[in-house]
């Protein structure tokens, strides 16, 4: 993952705005829907290690929704989806 080159824009842009938009004690396995929406094949593998995942620093979370190309407003739709769900 951490391999992926960022494009300038998704580095100055994207990367910033997941960053800020991501809950900071959100695991990746608690957004496995979303990611598993983007990219299947990468959302499974990352089901299966998310544990080691679970206490990454946030940079790192928000380097791989930016690398599962997905973008802010879809994670505040989910995120907000998600607390509408649990309320």
């Amino acid at each position: 993952m951490m391999a992926v080159r960022l494009s300038k824009t998704e580095i100055r842009d994207v990367l910033p705005e997941i960053r800020n938009r991501l809950p900071t004690d959100t695991d990746l396995s608690d957004i496995y829907p979303l990611l598993f929406a983007h990219n299947q094949t990468l959302a499974r593998f990352l089901l299966d290690c998310s544990a080691v995942f679970s206490n990454a620093p946030l940079e790192l979370k928000a380097h791989i929704l930016v690398v599962l190309q997905i973008k802010p407003q879809a994670l505040e739709d989910y995120l907000r989806n998600s607390e509408s769900d649990a309320a």
